[in-house]
Formats: C-alpha cells, structure tokens, sequence
C-alpha cells in the first residue's frame, strides 16, 4: 500500500473521499476514444508504437455562459473534488441563509422605510437558495459583510439581486468539459515544484521573555534579568537629544554598550507560514509532420489552445468572460500513470509558437515543416494535505 493510502478516507478527506473531478481515468487514441472524445493526437502513432506510450491528455472546460460553446458537451462537473464548498449543498446553503435572515429580521422596519425592501422575502430567497456560491458569493465578492443586521445593506442586497436577475453575465460560472481533447507524447521528464511561503517575524524582547520564540533555550529567571537589561539598552536607543547625539555621534548608547560587550540583541525571530504558492507546469514540444493528417492536427492543436486561453468580451462588450481552464493528466498505455503527480485544473498563462527551426522552410502547400510550442499553464487551485493525499 503506498504511503498516503491510510488517508484516503472519508474520516480524513469527508464527503470527497471517493469524488476525483479529473474524468476520464482511462483513454485510447482512436479518432473518439473509449469516452466519445474528439481527441488530436500528435504523432500520428502516439501509443502504438513502444517508445510512444507516454502521453499527457489536455482536456478542456469552458464557461458557461461561452457564446462559443460547442453544441456537445462531455457530462462531467469539472468542480466536483476540489477544495471548495460543493455549490448544490442544500443543507448548508439553508445554513447561511438562515443565520442572514436573523439579522435581516433586526433591519425590517428602517429597511423598508429606506427602499420598500421586504425582508422576509429576501431571508426566504436566502434560505432556500440552491446555491451557496451563487448568494454567499454574491455577497462576499460585493462587499457587503455588514450586511446583517444592516439595513442599507439589505437594501443594496435587494438591487444586487435584481441585477443579478436581469443577464447571466454577473451569474456564477460553472465550467463545463468539451468534447475537444488534446494528445501529445510526453517529450521531456515530468517535473513539479511544490512551494510554501514563510516570513521571517521579529517578536521582540517581552514576546521573547514569554516563550514566544523557538530562540529560547534559558530558565525563566535568566531570561527576565537579559530581559531587563535589553529593555534598558533599547530604551536608551530612542531618538537622543541634540546635545546628546554630538556626544555620542552617530551610535546609539546600545550599539555603544554592545560594542564594547561583544553582544547583540536576541531579536526572537519566529518563522510565520503565509500562503502556498500555486504551481506551474511548462510544455515544450516541437512538431515536425510526416504526412498532410499530421499537419492538419498540428495546426488544430496549436488553435485549440491559443483559442481556449483568450477571454473574450460579453455580449454588450463591457466585460472580459474568462478564458477556458484545462485539466491535464499524464497517461502510459492508455490508462493514468499513478507514479507521476497529478495536476489539478490550469490555466494556459503563456503560449510560445515558432514556426521553423534553424531555418524557414515549408512543405508544397506553405504549411512549416518544422514548428516549436512551449505552454506554461498556472494551477487555479491551492494544495492541502486533502489533496495530496489524492496524488497531486
């Protein structure tokens, strides 16, 4: 059993123990594949020939508010698993809205004298929302955390939601799988950074005194008499009179002190966790065709990508609709290679295509015999143990 197996479940994972949003697990490289998939491969005989049965399968997921949704697509909740609040979770969307509708009740009556707002109405949408996200998210991204017990808050949350019931385009987007799947053989061993960010933090003297720091290795009484004295010296450092500071010229009476004692001041650093810094991965692949199919699918490839990493604007053209996402995974005879890590849900953040190698050179048609792709994608979501426990 590998090492992490003991976690995986539910006691330590909860109610997505047995959920991965990474679909399919398995996949073959014929012209659908055993998922109905229009996959494009490169090369032509990706997994059939021996030194071809490493590959990475980029699938994609658009908006669903897209105008350029194709009119098939793949039934998988691209959000199921990962480390956010399940969206359709009756049990505690009920949860928030019933604790909103309590400190609405406070605001009923200025409320209404305010703008008409009938607050029963709104503490019942609230409960009853199908969507935490699509309230509580509201909510957190308008900036209205007064909101309870406020009653211009409910008042401003009374016209968020009729704006919000007005177009889909400031709705919760729910990203969706395509049919659309990208092959490519793996050309350069997978690698994978995994960051933390930490601060360096200066307690001070009295948070050092009290144990604050993992620089303290003395008995209480030795470290309250250094104590004392560090108070003393940095008392004496404070800003020094005029006449003072022509005395002692540029130095303080502790770097003085310490100077002439051979001693510095402890300044009980403690390291601080911050934040986890998201992973990136980077592609290269240079595509050198061997026949008219293999030209046509390197360049279906190369437009799939740069077409699925742009936004593009809303209908009313006042607001950028976020690009797709892709989910990648790495695969070895047609199945998931679980030895190598898995990547959760990225987005494609830089693109490089060169057309050529040393030299431009082309076949009868115009179409380059030779052409350089380098993709850099950025991981959209933060690990936690959670997650590493399911290989990421």
């Amino acid at each position: 059993m590998a090492i992490l197996d003991k976690y995986k479940t539910s006691d330590y994972l909860g109610k997505y123990a047995d959920i991965e949003n990474r679909n399919p697990t398995e996949i073959s490289t014929g012209s659908k594949g055993v998922y109905n998939i229009d996959q494009y491969v490169y090369p032509e005989d990706l997994s059939t020939k021996p030194d071809l049965q490493h590959y990475v399968a980029f699938y994609i997921n658009v908006r669903e508010k897209t105008k350029f949704a194709p009119e098939q697509k793949v039934d998988v909740d691209v959000n199921a698993g990962k480390n956010i609040v399940d969206p359709t979770d009756q049990t505690q969307a009920a949860a928030i809205g019933g604790g909103l509708s309590v400190g609405l009740a406070a605001a009923s009556a200025t409320s209404r004298a305010l703008g008409g707002v009938d607050v029963a109405k709104i503490a019942s949408a609230l409960k009853n929302a199908g969507s935490i996200r699509s309230r509580a998210g509201i909510l957190a991204a308008a900036g209205l955390p007064a909101l309870v017990g406020g009653a211009a808050g409910a008042a401003t949350y009374y016209a968020i939601n009729k704006i919000t019931n007005m177009g889909t385009i400031v709705k919760i987007d729910t990203p969706r799988r395509i049919q659309d799947a990208i092959l490519l053989h793996v050309e350069k061993p997978p690698s994978v950074k995994y960051s933390m960010k930490y601060t360096d933090l200066d307690l001070g003297i009295l948070a050092g005194l009290a144990g604050g720091s993992s620089a303290i290795e003395t008995q209480f009484s030795t470290r309250a008499t250094e104590a004392g004295i560090g108070a003393g010296l940095a008392l004496a450092s404070l800003p020094k009179a005029a006449i003072a500071a022509k005395i002692l010229g540029q130095a303080s009476p502790m770097q003085l002190i310490g100077s002439a004692a051979k001693i510095a001041t402890n300044p009980f650093t403690a390291v601080t966790f911050e934040t986890i810094t998201p992973r990136t991965f980077n592609f290269s692949y240079t595509f050198l065709p061997r026949s008219e199919k293999e030209v046509t699918q390197v360049k279906n490839i190369i437009d799939l990508f740069k077409f699925h990493m742009h936004p593009e604007l809303s209908s009313g053209s006042m607001f950028y609709i976020y690009p797709s996402e892709f989910d990648i995974v790495y695969y070895y005879k047609g199945k998931e290679n679980e030895f190598v890590n898995k990547i959760s849900t990225c987005a494609l953040t830089d693109m490089d295509v060169k057309y050529g190698g040393e030299y431009f050179s082309t076949f009868v048609n115009g179409a380059p015999a030779e052409i350089s792709m380098t993709l850099s994608f950025k991981e959209l979501e933060l690990l936690t143990k959670e997650r590493i426990v399911k290989g990421y």
